[in-house]
């Protein structure tokens, strides 16, 4: 029976250290340690669920074998992760669900809010409408039809820019705790240029003016937005290694001014 010696040390060897990227871990030291198999398998092993490093790979049996540990963001090095460089942005739907009253359609002037409400009013009670008394008629048939036919709502479609930032527990990350519910600029959450650009073309239909039915091209306008941040979200992830920070803001037309420091205002003109 043949038998092998490792001359040299029976110790693990620092090979050397290098540096990598990824986008969930940012910069990264690699260091590649090669020595003896039962040595191999005992740094291997001593390294699983420790909070030293993040990730640990022992190479194929041999008698000599390597293992590369990587360590994210470690502050024995320059560099590390940029958690808001490395950060993913998406562009998404905001569903919400309207009441009928509010589509632009139905707003074409002041005037027409007692005319919707006395609509709601005759057919609570089942009475017949005395179009005479309507100035906006076709507006309100229209909506006494809807309403008939069981439609009280309309979808509002608006957008959520979404922006997720992955740390690792070894980086000094203060997450932006300020201006939770309010209005924020596009400045303020900086998103890159190519979002930019599709939010640029985000339109809506106009309430400027009474609309055509059908509606034409001329009825919807591009728009600026104001942008709702919500509170941030925090995750968890591989026990406690990395954390995930999602920070999501709410696209619409307007924001209340009362509630949200938007620009719309109920008072009337």
């Amino acid at each position: 029976m043949s038998s092998y010696t490792v001359k040299g040390a029976n110790e693990m060897t620092l090979q050397g250290t290098g540096r990598g990227w990824s986008r969930t871990g940012g910069e990264t030291e690699i260091q590649h340690w090669r020595g003896p198999q039962a040595a191999a398998i005992a740094l291997f092993e001593g390294y699983l669920d420790s909070d030293e490093v993040d990730n640990v790979t022992l190479s194929p049996t041999g008698v000599v074998r390597d293992v590369i540990v990587e360590i994210y963001d470690s502050q024995t090095t320059t560099g590390g992760n940029s958690p808001d460089d490395n950060a993913d942005w998406e562009l998404l739907p905001l569903d919400s669900m309207k009441d009928l009253k509010a589509h632009p359609y139905f707003n074409p002037s002041g005037s027409i809010v007692g005319e919707l409400i006395q609509a709601d009013f005759i057919m609570e009670n089942g009475e017949e409408p005395d179009w005479s008394e309507f100035l906006w008629d076709t507006y309100i048939q229209r909506y006494i039809g809807l309403k008939n036919a069981g439609v009280d709502q309309f979808p509002d479609n608006g957008a959520v820019i979404r922006k997720t930032v992955r740390v690792s527990k070894r980086t000094s990350y203060d997450v932006a705790w300020d201006k939770c519910n309010q209005v924020v600029s596009l400045d303020y959450i900086n998103p890159p240029d190519y979002l930019i650009n599709n939010l640029n073309q985000l339109q809506r239909l106009t309430r400027d003016s009474a609309l055509t039915i059908p509606y034409s091209d001329t009825d919807y306008v591009t728009s600026q937005w104001e942008w709702l941040k919500k509170v941030p979200t925090i995750r968890s992830l591989a026990g406690g290694k990395l954390y995930e920070v999602n920070y999501d803001f709410w696209g619409a037309e307007e924001w209340s001014a009362v509630l949200y420091r938007g620009t719309w205002d109920p008072l009337p003109a």
